[in-house]
């Protein structure tokens, strides 16, 4: 069960897609039904509630009650749990609790750091808190050890050099991202595109998105806020999605 409930945890981060989420969720419930035992299985299934608006899905309770209960349960199962406490990270991360987060992400680090993969889910995480230098070191030290890293690095490579204004590397690094349903990709895009003087291409995009999860009700700043902790980071990506011409969206 235990190997079955690290398969899911890769497809996912892999393929980090609605129906993917909605099968390794439902995996994750199973697994925990069945085997309460599984502390792998509980922290995912905590990081999976936690992010469920990513993909404009909902959990079965409340995201921050399930998240919090399921890496306490994993922590509690086994105290060394190093996916406990990532999910506790992002517990963190959801209460905007910066430093509790990194502090987590750290611990997590420590328990195993030749755990390659983990690695660089801890630096795309410390990108979300706003630790930026630590987040690439530790997506770059991930990928030097796994060249077959999940796509999804990409995005938080991509909001770094966003952040450093470094707008062509960011564009490059959203395209080797290679998931162009994803919202928040969408949103970057657009962005990128308009701060970096494109803004005839970025009204095409959001022409081409019409109907796509762009064109969600969660696509807001207050919501984006809730996965980037960094306020002047969302400002950032927001005056350039503004600048767009946005025919069927409000934007807060």
């Amino acid at each position: 069960m235990a190997i079955l409930t690290l398969s899911w945890y890769n497809d996912f981060y892999s393929g980090f897609n609605s129906e993917i989420f909605k099968k390794a969720y439902a995996a994750m419930e199973f697994a925990v039904e069945q085997n309460p035992s599984n502390e792998v299985a509980w922290a995912f299934l905590g990081e999976l509630s936690l992010i469920a608006f990513l993909f404009d899905e909902n959990t079965n309770d409340n995201p921050l009650i399930l998240g919090s209960r399921s890496a306490r349960t994993a922590l509690k199962i086994n105290p060394l749990s190093q996916h406990g406490y990532i999910a506790t990270a992002m517990v963190n991360i959801y209460l905007k609790n910066r430093q509790g987060s990194i502090d987590a992400l750290e611990h997590a680090l420590s328990l195993n750091p030749n755990a390659a993969g983990l690695t660089g889910v801890i630096g795309c995480l410390m990108i979300v808190v706003g630790n930026y230098d630590r987040g690439i070191e530790l997506i770059r030290k991930s990928i030097s050890r796994n060249k077959i890293h999940p796509a999804i690095f990409n995005l938080f490579i991509s909001l770094y050099h966003f952040k450093q204004k470094e707008y062509p590397l960011a564009d490059q690094y959203l395209d080797e991202m290679g998931l162009p349903d994803l919202g928040l990709g969408i949103i970057l895009r657009v962005s990128i595109l308009s701060l970096s003087g494109r803004k005839a291409e970025a009204d095409i995009l959001m022409k081409y998105s019409h109907g796509r999860p762009l064109n969600k009700s969660w696509v807001s700043k207050d919501v984006v806020h809730r996965f980037l902790l960094d306020p002047e980071l969302v400002d950032q990506i927001y005056r350039g999605f503004k600048a767009s011409k946005i025919p069927f969206l409000t934007v807060a």
